[in-house]
C-alpha cells in the first residue's frame, strides 16, 4: 500500500484502503468466474451416479459370495480329506 512515512510509522489512508479493498474484489471476482469453470467439469468428470453405485455393490456381493463358497469348499475338502487319511491309516 502506498502511504507516507508518518513519525517512524506507515500511514494509510481511507484512499489507500479503498484501493485495495477494489483490488481484492477484482481478485475474487476472478477467481469465483475460474472456479465456476472447473467446478461444472469436475462435476460431470467425477460424478458418481447411483446406478454406478448399485453396480459397484452388486458386483462386491458377488465376489464375497464366491469367496466364501470358496472358503466353504476349502473347508470341506481339508475335513474330507482328514477322514479319509484316518480311514486308510487306520487299515
Amino acid at each position: 500500500m502506498a502511504g507516507a512515512a508518518h513519525h517512524g510509522g506507515v500511514h494509510i489512508t481511507a484512499a489507500d484502503q479503498y484501493q485495495e479493498v477494489r483490488a481484492m474484489g477484482m481478485t475474487v471476482a476472478q477467481i469465483n468466474t475460474r472456479l465456476d469453470s472447473v467446478g461444472g467439469d469436475y462435476e460431470r468428470r467425477f460424478n458418481i451416479h447411483e446406478k454406478d453405485i448399485a453396480d459397484h455393490e452388486a458386483r462386491i456381493r458377488q465376489l464375497e459370495h464366491r469367496l466364501w463358497t470358496a472358503t466353504g469348499s476349502c473347508t470341506i475338502l481339508m475335513v474330507a480329506s482328514e477322514i479319509l487319511i484316518r480311514v486308510f491309516i487306520d487299515r
